[in-house]
């Protein structure tokens, strides 16, 4: 790693076939006006273990032109600071529901940070292969190189080209398919609590992932952690709750209302369906 803000990936290997849910969600990515774009995170780790994800991770730059897209970003940018032990400012909008409910997609969630903004949400949400697609927007282009934005671990570090191009650490292919969850030394203890955290959803999912420290790092939190979680539960139960409560507050429920005096300049016959 060459600073806390980036990690070094180089081309793993290629992948001749993507699988079937990628494809969807490049489809998804092309109607909407998102050409520079790849797939990256636990969309990724999950493939390379031969899991189906949950969701499909997208790394991409937000059009600047395109009305649909800069009704989201106008959108997102006026979200009130409301933050949840973050750095991430989350907001549940009538807007952004409108907009999605009327390019055919069901909105989810979004948040905006110093670096990025993110929105997700589902396609096809009323067959029986819904798609959850969770978008992470960069102003720079996607363009891969040696330096890219730091994730939690290894086995997070993988980016997957739309064309097949698996870029990741020398070590992530093996720690994605061993569900291991290596946590990077150097973090602050308020940013390693926030991985052990996001490592708990994730064994939620996957029961068999287990954590580690990377060699220099805080192995003795880590261990505490983990030994109070095998004879308590409770970093787990409470990892949980904190991640329920979040999605409870920015997550829309199917009752919520669109705002009414909203106008929508998009037209949804060009969008997907």
């Amino acid at each position: 790693m060459s600073n806390k803000n980036t990690y070094t990936i180089s081309l793993l290997e290629k992948i001749t076939q993507l699988p079937h849910h990628f494809d969807r969600a490049a489809i998804v990515m092309d109607k909407l006006g998102v050409n520079d774009f790849a797939f990256f995170g636990g969309a990724v780790r999950d493939m390379i273990a031969g899991r189906k994800p949950s969701d499909i991770n997208v790394l991409a730059t937000m059009p600047r032109n395109d009305p649909f897209w800069m009704s989201v970003r106008k959108e997102i940018e006026n979200f009130p600071e409301t933050k949840l032990l973050s750095t991430k400012v989350f907001h549940s909008s009538g807007a952004l529901q409108q907009i999605f409910h009327d390019a055919g997609l069901r909105f989810v969630s979004a948040n905006r940070s110093p670096r990025h903004m993110a929105v997700k949400f589902i396609h096809a949400a009323k067959s029986p292969n819904p798609l959850e697609i969770d978008v992470n927007f960069n102003d720079r282009s996607v363009a891969i190189s040696e330096k890219f934005p730091v994730a939690e671990s290894p086995a997070h570090a993988m980016v997957l080209t739309r064309d097949g191009r698996l870029y990741g650490e020398q070590n992530s292919i093996e720690h994605a398919k061993s569900s291991i969850f290596e946590i990077r030394s150097g973090l602050s203890p308020f940013y390693l609590i926030k991985a052990l955290i996001r490592y708990e959803k994730i064994r939620a999912k996957i029961p068999e992932m287990t954590v580690q420290t990377e060699i220099g790092g805080n192995s003795k939190l880590v261990d505490a952690w983990t030994a109070i979680d095998r004879l308590t539960g409770i970093p787990h139960k409470a990892a949980l709750a904190l991640r329920a409560y979040r999605n409870k507050i920015t997550e829309p429920s199917d009752r919520v209302v669109y705002d009414r005096g909203f106008v929508n300049p998009i037209n949804p016959a060009s969008r997907p369906q």
